[in-house]
């Protein structure tokens, strides 16, 4: 089995018509839909961040996004990894402040979502990325 990990980038392509992006992140989604051994890992933190900017469209876009969030969570082939503390302290690497994280340029989502990728047992770290 290869795990596929999605970032928000895939998932807010998936959901928004207007991004240049979606026609990609719907062939990756047909692709993975048929190839059913494969599996999809995201988190918490990722679906959040897909959650809060499209908190600022119209209705139909949030409902939309929420029954997507709605549905990767129903998914039994999609892995939600939670968010725990010592995924956030393990983001922070050898930066122990928030204010050095913002001069350092790493976003602490991602470096908790680097840092669980790091940790899954056979994952192949392919990624969903597309970007």
């Amino acid at each position: 089995m290869t795990a596929y990990f999605a970032d928000t980038s895939y998932w807010v392509a998936l959901v928004a018509m207007d991004d240049p992006l979606h026609t990609v992140a719907y062939e990756y989604a047909s692709i993975l839909a048929s190839r059913p051994q494969d599996g999809i890992v995201t988190t918490q933190l990722v679906l959040n961040e897909v959650l809060n900017p499209r908190s600022g469209t119209g209705p139909q876009q949030r409902l939309t996004t929420v029954k997507l969030v709605d549905e990767i969570s129903q998914n039994p082939g999609i892995d939600i990894v939670t968010q725990t503390p010592e995924q956030f302290a393990d983001a922070l690497g050898p930066v122990d402040t928030m204010e050095n994280i913002a001069l350092h340029c790493q976003p602490a989502i991602d470096g908790c979502c680097y840092g669980m990728m790091r940790r899954l047992p056979g994952w192949h770290r392919q990624t969903l990325q597309t970007y």
